[in-house]
């Protein structure tokens, strides 16, 4: 979902191309706001899907590294289970596309732990440059 600010009004709306177009056209000068649970739900989604692909390139090639790492990719470092912990440093140690993929998400949860809007701002810069 988003939040779309126009004046004093506040309209929400969900996270689709055609809702932010629209949401838009009513006023150019609008702003979106994004929640935190519905980005991150969508870069879990992204994480997923490329170590579904990468799986399958693996199995090909009869490698069976990323089989049943599923779950270990959709937790945060911190909140990472023990039992993981061992599979998820070796599988991130390695050269996968999954584990540069879950690096992103891990630094794009990390912009909303920013003190305000400007820090988010230059963390996004130095991150995306």
């Amino acid at each position: 979902m988003g939040i779309f600010i126009l004046g004093d009004i506040i309209f929400s709306c969900r996270m689709l191309h055609r809702y932010i177009q629209s949401s838009l056209s009513l006023n150019a000068d609008g702003k979106i706001v994004f929640d935190r649970f519905h980005v991150m739900r969508h870069v879990n989604e992204a994480v997923d899907s490329v170590r579904k692909e990468e799986n399958r390139d693996l199995v090909k090639k009869e490698i069976m590294d990323l089989k049943g790492s599923r779950y270990i990719w959709l937790y945060s470092q911190e909140n990472l289970p023990d039992k993981y912990r061992e599979r998820y440093n070796a599988l991130n140690h390695s050269d996968l596309r999954t584990g540069k993929a879950y690096s992103m998400k891990e630094n794009i949860r990390n912009r909303w732990n920013c003190g305000s809007g400007e820090d988010a701002k230059e963390y996004w810069k130095r991150w995306h440059s």
